[in-house]
């Protein structure tokens, strides 16, 4: 595949710069789409588009990150799979290449059992690993039924990981073998824990470093209750010693912005999680990476 994104072209270039964005809980999109016309004039690399976070419902990924692409943006769609079977994932990958999305962050989803609609389904029918292959083998012009396609598609092919566990070393290799092209980290916060994991890998894959930072208490207090998620030490005590907000904000910011520059080195980008909507933040990474601002 010769095609070539703006997004794989900065992480070819290690300055990639994509931030997460959550689309709207209801049919009109003038606020969300406000807010990442803002976003795309800093510079970034990709908008990232999440498919229904903890099991919430909210706008489908492709009807946002087309009409984002009619703008002249660029998109970085999630794709779950627990929440279609297989014959809805294959349409569903056909219809974001047929509206212009070349870039795909594909995941396993959040349990509907635990969001809007408990009673909901969980589908099993491919596993994170089958679902690279079927991408990977739609760029080749075929899917795992061996049907033919009429033209193959050109998708670029991201996924995730946790550096917090070990287990997580035999997961990212299989998804390497299986034809991920580039991963995106769990939230780090110290630089040597990622460096640790990195370590333990045959080899190291192209990796945006995944950022986050808390404009206030509640939002704190919130992210450290999600689980495979580690805060250091110094953020804890935040909440311990009544922190204000203004204090909350601008100590994870500084303490964040500082770890990125540690990391930048030896990682691809960076990718800011869909809870942060700051945008002096984001100006602060942007001109980091020395992104392209229009």
């Amino acid at each position: 595949m010769n095609y070539l994104t703006r997004l794989m072209d900065h992480i070819q270039q290690r300055r990639a710069f994509v931030v997460e964005t959550l689309p709207p809980r209801g049919p009109n999109p003038e606020r969300y789409l406000s807010y990442v016309r803002s976003v795309w004039k800093l510079g970034v690399s990709a908008i990232a588009v999440t498919d229904m976070p903890l099991a919430r419902v909210r706008v489908s990924p492709w009807a946002v990150s087309g009409l984002m692409i009619r703008e002249g943006m660029e998109v970085l769609p999630h794709f779950s799979r627990i929440t279609r079977n297989k014959c809805r994932i294959e349409s569903d990958l056909l219809g974001f290449h047929v509206l212009g999305v070349r870039n795909l962050l594909l995941l396993s989803g959040d349990d509907p059992s635990h969001g809007d609609y408990p009673e909901s389904s969980k589908v099993q029918d491919l596993s994170i690993y089958d679902l690279v292959r079927l991408v990977k083998l739609m760029n080749t012009g075929t899917d795992l039924a061996g049907n033919k396609l009429n033209a193959p598609t050109e998708f670029h092919v991201g996924a995730v990981f946790g550096h917090n566990f070990d287990e997580e070393v035999e997961r990212v290799e299989k998804k390497i073998e299986a034809g991920v092209d580039f991963f995106i980290s769990q939230p780090v916060f110290k630089e040597e824990n990622l460096q640790r994991f990195l370590g333990k890998l045959s080899k190291v894959p192209p990796i945006l470093v995944s950022a986050v930072v808390f404009k206030n208490r509640s939002q704190l207090s919130h992210f450290a209750s999600v689980p495979g998620v580690v805060l250091p030490k110094s953020f804890v005590e935040l909440l311990e010693k009544g922190r204000s907000d203004e204090y909350i904000k601008a100590y994870t910011t500084d303490y964040v912005l500082k770890v990125v520059e540690e990391l930048q080195p030896h990682v691809c980008g960076v990718y800011v999680a869909g809870i942060v909507r700051d945008l002096s933040f984001m100006s602060q990474l942007s001109q980091m990476l020395g992104s392209e601002c229009f």
